[in-house]
């Protein structure tokens, strides 16, 4: 018969490491705090088993495949989907001190800083790892038609100091994408894939969904989490993964 495996690979990025107080936010460059991309590869594979999945009797089997009784498998089909994360792409701190449970949160006030390093983070992650760059419309295989090319969960508070924070990136990406010009200069990391199209940003190409997870699940509503799922299930679909 068929079965199935799983595998979880967490590559950190080395761009502006650092512990969680210590460094936040992304640099001048774009690259975020905090920041590693997870890839999941799911494996489907024909097999026997001899034994039905439990273990034979002991110093038996070896000869036939080991004691789970496993012999002649082979892989069918490979699949792989990567999702990255790191702290929310604007020029912010927030300093540990012993006085404060929770730190204050300190957001930079250049307007233009902010909109520059959003830009080069967002056109890092499609240069890095988009396969479509183009404006025109594309379809999930559910038949559902995926406007956006970026899909950013934010599940920090939306009140206090979390709030405030969350309110500036919403009004940052707003303004970026209103008035992203194409023609600027391009992020590092997509100037060394040279001879290869330059991706764009325009409005809706950007999805940003703030989840106040701590409200929202409060009291240990984990199956309030669907929602969660429900706003984000297109995302996958429009994205692809890999198949072989």
């Amino acid at each position: 018969g068929e079965r199935y495996d799983q595998i979880l690979i967490s590559r950190r990025s080395r761009h502006r490491a650092g512990t969680r107080f210590t460094r936040r936010g992304a640099d001048d460059a774009g690259a975020v705090a905090n920041y590693a991309e997870t890839e999941q590869i799911c494996l489907v594979i024909r097999g026997s088993d001899d034994n039905d999945g439990h273990e034979g009797d002991e110093g038996e089997g070896d000869d036939e495949g080991g004691v789970h009784g496993h012999v002649d498998d082979s892989l069918l089909e490979v699949y792989s989907h990567v999702q990255t994360r790191g702290s929310i792409p604007l020029q912010w701190s927030s300093p540990a001190s012993v006085k404060e449970y929770r730190p204050r949160v300190y957001i930079g006030v250049d307007p233009v800083a902010q909109a520059r390093g959003l830009r080069d983070h967002l056109l890092g992650e499609l240069w890095r790892y988009s396969s479509s760059w183009s404006s025109s419309p594309r379809v999930a295989a559910t038949g559902d038609e995926i406007g956006v090319k970026i899909s950013m969960v934010n599940l920090i508070d939306k009140h206090g100091d979390q709030g405030r924070l969350g309110r500036a990136f919403d009004s940052v990406l707003s303004a970026l994408l209103e008035v992203y010009d194409d023609e600027s200069p391009s992020p590092s990391s997509a100037r060394r894939r040279s001879g290869t199209r330059r991706p764009s940003l325009g409005p809706g190409d950007v999805e940003h969904i703030w989840y106040d997870f701590h409200a929202e699940c409060k009291g240990g509503r984990w199956d309030r989490l669907a929602d969660l799922l429900e706003r984000t299930r297109l995302a996958p679909h429009g994205q692809g993964d890999f198949c072989a």
